[in-house]
């Protein structure tokens, strides 16, 4: 499954958002985009998020953009259906 990103680096706090209008996900982090610290962070984030290992989430497309493809192996569309918000339903 492939899903869309938008990285939000430097935050105050590490956390992660749907976003209902872009249909993406913001991921805040601490991180610097500097020498992937950020990236690293974003896929330990969505990997604790997710209940997923760091070995099955990977960056496909934006390594150096905030808009990120992340792609989370072994995923189907409806395994995400529970981490959305209520809202959507």
């Amino acid at each position: 499954m492939i899903i869309k990103v938008r990285a939000c680096t430097r935050a105050s706090k590490n956390q992660i958002v749907y976003d209902q209008a872009l249909t993406l996900w913001k991921v805040y982090t601490s991180s610097p985009p500097v020498d992937g610290k950020a990236n690293a962070s974003i896929i330990e984030l969505l990997s604790k998020y997710f209940k997923r290992p760091k070995t099955s989430i990977e960056i496909v497309q934006g390594l150096q953009h905030k808009d990120k493809l992340i792609k989370i192996k072994g995923w189907e569309e409806e395994d995400i259906l529970p981490f959305l918000p209520k809202t959507l339903f």
